[in-house]
């Protein structure tokens, strides 16, 4: 598959999967959960490069999406204990926010990441690095 259509090909899954998710955030009023995840991925993100020292490989994947699970249980809790939805998003999007920062200020301070590929992303990155068996590209690693 050529360069191009990899990036076309992450993009329309990408699109896919975000109007379904948000649909249903609109529809349960909790829209501002999706805003809430996206800046509390950084803790794992953060998380991730403390554990395993490298800005490549699947840690910080893996931190986002602990930390993203972790913001949609916590704002559910604090919703379950009679806070309501728009207040237990804010409370636990600013505290996992902060303490992101915390750890990035404190333990991570030298590293380099850039600001307009780590928050905004880059999709032209995505074909970088492909899986190749038998001469064949069969998609990102």
């Amino acid at each position: 598959m050529s360069y191009d259509a990899w990036i076309i090909v992450t993009g329309s899954l990408v699109g896919i999967t975000c109007a379904m998710i948000g649909c249903f955030l609109v529809l349960r009023k909790m829209a501002m959960l999706a805003d809430a995840i996206s800046h509390t991925v950084l803790l794992g993100i953060v998380g991730g490069y403390l554990v395993s020292r490298s800005l490549d490989g699947p840690a910080l994947l893996i931190g986002a999406v602990v930390v993203g699970l972790l913001t949609a249980l916590l704002v559910q809790v604090l919703n379950g204990k009679g806070v309501q939805g728009d207040a237990a998003i804010g409370i636990v999007f600013t505290s996992l926010f902060a303490v992101g920062v915390v750890l990035l200020s404190l333990f991570a301070g030298n590293i380099h990441l850039d600001v307009d590929h780590a928050l905004m992303g880059e999709i032209t990155f995505i074909p970088w690095d492909t899986v190749e068996m038998y001469g064949m590209e069969l998609g990102p690693k």
